[in-house]
């Protein structure tokens, strides 16, 4: 996708785990550190980033705060 300009990173910066990076204009998500949250995906004002989830991976994330909150997501009620 190719992103509005250099000034927004509005998807690298939300992203919990480090896997979106911008090169040349356009951003790009690693998924071996994706986790499929879809932080990037509702924060992108161009709506370029389209997540289409079956499952949560939560093993890499790193902050403590997104881990409880992700996991509260994923627990059956």
């Amino acid at each position: 996708m190719t992103c509005e300009g250099d000034s927004c990173h509005a998807c690298k910066d939300v992203c919990p785990c480090n896997a979106v990076t911008i090169i040349d204009s356009h951003s790009t998500i690693d998924p071996r550190f994706c986790i499929l949250c879809g932080a990037c995906a509702n924060v992108c004002p161009q709506k370029g980033i389209q997540i289409k989830r079956t499952k949560m991976n939560l093993e890499n994330i790193r902050s403590k705060s997104w881990q409880e909150r992700l996991s509260s997501l994923t627990l059956e009620k």
